[in-house]
């Protein structure tokens, strides 16, 4: 009852998306995860690039939720903070710092949330009484360490709440990953295990599941054109979650995702993104949606 509570709320953020923008019909599909905060996109370069792709850094300290490997020597010092406020009362937050730490490597650390914003009470009857509130939050640590003149990996353990009134869930998870770099072909390669670990409380009498997640990535930047591309596979522990009547292309391409960006200078970027699965989540059936 409490879940469907909280996912009725994020369906009705979308729906009240279409209401002001004159659109009758919104089709949406909610992970079936307590632990949101931890699966949205850190920055707006992934969001633009179809997120999800372990071979894409934060060009910050917010690297540590991309892929704790992807934190560099250059990522000293750094604050990375976003905000973002969505409709119907939700809104989210991040904020990460990154340090060298000599003999060490890079070490960070970092906070997420997720409000739900004030949830009407009632009855079973429909009667009123009053509202309370849902939120997500992680704490995260992390470290890179280099190995060798090509090789990066890293580690970082999370700490997980996810509160409904006066219930919550909680969950200690740990994300690990390896980047290579082949700088003479200008190609990077990367892999990524993500929430790795165990529920430690639950809503309800059944154990909220963990957003357990594999991702392999894989970026090349052209020579003589300022554009990087991007290719990016997620969810590898899970190959058939794709719709029920999909084909093997279809069920392929629900977990892929492809970017493009741009960079005419460090300050300005021209980024494209496109994932079939947020696609399908998100399309609105009265329009054509690209």
């Amino acid at each position: 009852m409490i879940r469907s509570i909280r996912y009725a709320r994020v369906i009705a953020a979308f729906i009240g998306f279409a209401h002001v923008t004159g659109v009758s019909v919104v089709e949406a599909q909610v992970e079936e995860s307590a632990f949101q905060a931890v699966q949205l996109d850190p920055s707006a370069r992934h969001a633009a690039l179809a997120g999800m792709n372990p071979v894409l850094s934060g060009r910050g300290a917010g690297s540590l939720y991309v892929n704790p490997a992807l934190l560099t020597e250059s990522d000293h010092g750094s604050v990375d903070v976003s905000y973002l406020n969505h409709v119907s009362d939700l809104s989210a937050g991040w904020a990460s710092h990154a340090r060298h730490v000599d003999g060490f490597g890079i070490v960070a650390g970092g906070i997420r949330y997720m409000s739900y914003g004030d949830i009407e009470r009632a009855d079973e009857s429909g009667n009123r009484l009053g509202s309370f509130s849902a939120s997500d939050v992680a704490m995260t640590a992390g470290l890179s360490r280099r190995a060798g003149n090509h090789v990066r990996y890293g580690g970082a353990l999370s700490y997980l709440r996810s509160s409904i009134d006066a219930e919550a869930a909680s969950a200690l998870v740990l994300d690990a990953g390896v980047v290579y770099r082949a700088d003479s072909s200008r190609m990077t390669f990367a892999a990524s295990v993500h929430n790795l670990g165990a529920t430690i409380s639950s809503i309800g009498a059944r154990s909220d599941a963990l957003p357990f997640d594999v991702r392999l990535g894989v970026s090349r930047k052209l020579e003589h054109l300022p554009l990087l591309l991007s290719i990016g596979a997620y969810r590898l522990d899970d190959l058939d979650g794709g719709p029920d009547d999909a084909s093997t292309l279809e069920n392929m391409l629900y977990h892929a995702n492809l970017g493009a960006e741009f960079q005419f200078s460090d300050s300005f970027q021209i980024r494209f993104g496109y994932s079939q699965r947020r696609h399908d989540e998100l399309k609105i059936k009265t329009r054509l949606d690209l």
